[in-house]
């Protein structure tokens, strides 16, 4: 399945970097780009947790969120969110 991704995009995702950075305008895909890294990130480190995270908690709901559970949904992982903990299980 295509994802419809820009060359930086899948550069970053792809990337082996210890310290990966995508650095672009707004509107750019850097949201999308961090959100499949990190679900390609559980299937190379299942088992183990993780954590995506925002300047700010209104960023983390209107952007980070939303946009994580669209990727999620794209590939057809399925996953849970416990809302009261703020957290996210992937299978």
């Amino acid at each position: 399945m295509s994802l419809g991704l820009f060359d930086h995009q899948d550069e970053f995702i792809y990337s082996e970097a210890k310290f990966p950075a995508l650095i672009s305008g707004y509107g750019a895909g850097k949201t999308t780009a961090l959100c499949i890294k990190a679900i390609r990130e559980c299937g190379l480190n299942a088992g183990y947790t993780g954590l995506l995270l925002s300047p700010t908690y209104p960023m983390v709901r209107d952007t980070l969120q939303p946009t994580l559970e669209e990727a999620l949904r794209n590939v057809k992982f399925n996953y849970q969110y416990f809302a009261s903990e703020y957290r996210y299980r992937v299978y």
